[in-house]
């Protein structure tokens, strides 16, 4: 009763905590008297700053998804290609307030630094299958040119992606023919070295009745070069290897 009556009196007791206390030597109701306690002010939490490269992305954000809308469907790319600027000058600048400018050029570098060891493992990678391929011709392999070798180091190696590759290589006209490599090889993931599945030599033969035919069509086609057609001449699978004699019988 005595908290409503003096909340109603316009006392300062309305926003804060209503106890009482005993006086000294007094007794009874009489003896106490109502005092107002402050309760525990609570700290409202301060709200956190927009960053520019908030505002940024924010701004890239809305013109990408303005050419969503029906009604600008006719400036629809040129939103799109307009929200890419903020968007990634946003990027750039959020990295730059949480980390400065060494975070920013940490960001490329760092990129740079896994793309050179990447080229850098590829290359060793294909420089040893390269060799292996070399050791393997020049072994058991008999009258294949000497010219092979240069020729393979030379070459590129064809990647695809599911880790399966190819490496086709010509020798240059001689007096017995032309020479053709094949060779086609796998590994199970990139730093893993490749394989080789299967290793070919071919060579090319004589073909009867060459002016009564037109040569095949290729990329570089021309009119007054003679067809090629191909034969095997040696052939290694994953386990076993084949030789096979200029006459097509196969030989140990």
């Amino acid at each position: 009763m005595i908290a409503t009556f003096r909340h109603r009196l316009g006392t300062p007791c309305s926003s804060k905590r209503l106890g009482s206390k005993r006086l000294h030597g007094s007794r009874g109701f009489f003896g106490r008297r109502d005092f107002c306690a402050e309760a525990p002010k609570q700290e409202k939490p301060t709200p956190t700053p927009t960053t520019w490269g908030e505002k940024l992305l924010a701004v890239g954000m809305l013109l990408r998804g303005a050419a969503f809308l029906p009604r600008l469907a006719s400036a629809a790319p040129m939103l799109r290609f307009a929200g890419v600027g903020p968007m990634a000058l946003g990027a750039v600048v959020s990295v730059y307030e949480i980390g400065g400018w060494r975070l920013v050029l940490a960001i490329p570098g760092s990129v740079a630094v896994a793309a050179g060891a990447s080229t850098f493992t590829e290359s060793r990678l294909e420089e040893k299958l390269k060799q292996e391929i070399i050791t393997e011709l020049h072994c058991n392999c008999d009258g294949l040119p000497h010219d092979a070798s240069e020729a393979l180091h030379g070459a590129c190696l064809r990647q695809y992606e599911t880790n399966f590759a190819k490496l086709i290589v010509e020798l240059p006209a001689q007096a017995v023919g032309k020479w053709r490599i094949e060779v086609s090889c796998q590994r199970q993931c990139f730093p893993s070295a490749w394989s080789v599945v299967t290793l070919r030599v071919l060579r090319s033969a004589v073909i009867e009745g060459l002016h009564e035919t037109l040569p095949p069509q290729t990329r570089n086609w021309r009119t007054d070069a003679p067809p090629t057609k191909w034969e095997l001449f040696w052939e290694r699978a994953q386990d076993t290897s084949t030789h096979v004699a200029a006459d097509g019988l196969c030989e140990g």
